[in-house]
């Protein structure tokens, strides 16, 4: 069974329905890529919005990622030709039909519904993607698409008909008429769980809110709250969602241990082996967009030439370590090699370039650094399949001695889980890079 992250979820559903517009804000916490879309546009999260929703209204198919949905985005002042999804990560003001998800499992078929719901009503939907969601891994085949194609309505039903309270009314009735037959109001993540929220993989939470319905959703989650708790970082939000309605002054909050979304990275990531291979005050910059990668070990975003000004002016440069991928590297740039720590991702089996000395961490360590630089024997786009790798069950002690799995923790591996006191490996994420073997310190792995 092979898994897919969200990146490659979120390219494969934009593939899939054939979206003819894709904006992308600056500020959206994880990349879009997706080869079979050449409309795709990145821009500021200011507009980005209403430039979705204007392609709608002349008829494309469009999806929009936003870190942020603002009030002033509502504004509609014609009804849509073709769909608009809009995607955000932080939680929205009920303008649109909104849909919550927490699991990247729910993602794809969320999106056939929120298509379904705008084609239906000619008014975009939003999709809330919890925190949970951004950087999770899901069953491959979890990501197709079930969604048949929508025709587009007359013109006379969209841009020649400007939106009155009446009409918008309308929309929204029967945008909440739709989601009603598809998705249930509430899920409960854990079995007669008395937790609340939004953005967490715990408790109860509610599966979508339509302005057409507000006032009767917020007394929903008010009767819900009123028996429950609500887990502290959807306390703002649900707060100033119930507080027009008068409907709450106060909630009990609680605090969910370990909830820090501290992202997955793909299984073989070359970023493991390279952060334990340097020293503990060594700094690791990167001109790879990988978020996750930047987030989990707190890279520093420059490329080659930033690298080397810095190293210019930095009181300790062999402290210093630079990784990018090869295919960025220019014989223009040979002489910026001089900064020293530079490390290239090569494509296996792809480059014969033997400029560069092949990668070990004694290689990084030492203080011949630099002289030259290192080629690391893969990179992000070629991450090789090798035997799985198996856990020793006697000599995995880490919680036995009250520590937390080492292995884990380093490595952010999806393919690493902790059951009944053991880590254990599935073979079907593992791509046996070894990268939990080195982290090991009982050599379980």
């Amino acid at each position: 069974m092979k898994y897919s992250n969200t990146i490659d979820t979120i390219s494969t559903i934009i593939d899939t329905h054939g979206f003819e517009s894709t904006f992308v804000s600056y500020n959206f916490p994880i990349r879009i890529a997706t080869a079979n879309n050449p409309n795709l546009r990145s821009t500021t999260d200011i507009g980005v919005v209403q430039q979705g929703i204007a392609s709608a209204i002349g008829g494309n198919k469009s999806i929009v990622f936003t870190e942020q949905l603002h009030a002033h985005d509502a504004t509609l002042k014609r009804l849509t030709r073709s769909f608009c999804v809009i995607i955000t990560t932080s939680a929205p003001p009920i303008a649109f039909p909104t849909i919550f998800t927490r699991q990247l499992s729910d993602l794809p078929e969320d999106v056939n519904t929120a298509v379904l719901v705008s084609s239906k009503s000619l008014i975009p939907v939003v999709i809330y993607l919890g925190s949970t969601a951004l950087f999770d891994y899901t069953n491959e085949g979890a990501t197709s698409s079930s969604h048949e194609r929508v025709s587009l309505p007359p013109w006379e039903k969209a841009l020649d008909k400007p939106v009155t309270q009446a009409t918008l009314s309308d929309a929204q009735a029967l945008a909440h008429k739709t989601l009603s037959s598809i998705l249930p109001k509430w899920v409960d993540g854990i079995l007669g769980s008395n937790v609340i929220s939004h953005s967490s993989s715990e408790g109860s939470f509610v599966r979508f809110i339509t302005p057409h319905s507000l006032l009767d959703t917020c007394q929903l989650i008010n009767d819900k709250i009123s028996a429950g708790r609500v887990i502290d970082k959807d306390e703002e939000y649900l707060s100033a969602l119930l507080y027009p309605f008068a409907l709450r002054q106060r909630m009990t909050t609680f605090h969910l241990k370990n909830n820090n979304n501290k992202p997955y990275l793909c299984p073989g990531c070359p970023f493991v082996e390279i952060s334990q291979s340097v020293g503990e005050n060594d700094s690791i910059y990167t001109n790879v967009n990988c978020p996750e990668a930047i987030q989990f070990f707190k890279l520093n975003p420059v490329n080659l030439r930033e690298f080397s000004s810095l190293g210019t002016t930095s009181k300790n440069p062999s402290s210093m370590i630079f990784v990018d991928h090869l295919h960025n590297y220019s014989t223009a740039d040979k002489h910026l090699l001089s900064s020293g720590g530079i490390i290239f991702l090569n494509t296996v089996g792809g480059d014969t370039n033997k400029t560069f000395k092949a990668f070990s961490p004694s290689a990084l360590k030492s203080n011949k650094r630099q002289t030259s630089a290192l080629l690391f024997p893969y990179s992000c786009h070629s991450i090789p399949n090798n035997k799985a790798k198996k856990v020793l069950p006697k000599k995995c002690k880490c919680t036995a001695n009250g520590e937390e799995p080492t292995c884990i923790i380093n490595t952010g591996c999806p393919a690493l889980v902790l059951q009944d006191g053991k880590v254990t490996i599935f073979p079907d994420i593992c791509v046996g890079c070894s990268g939990c073997k080195i982290s090991c310190p009982y050599g379980a792995i």
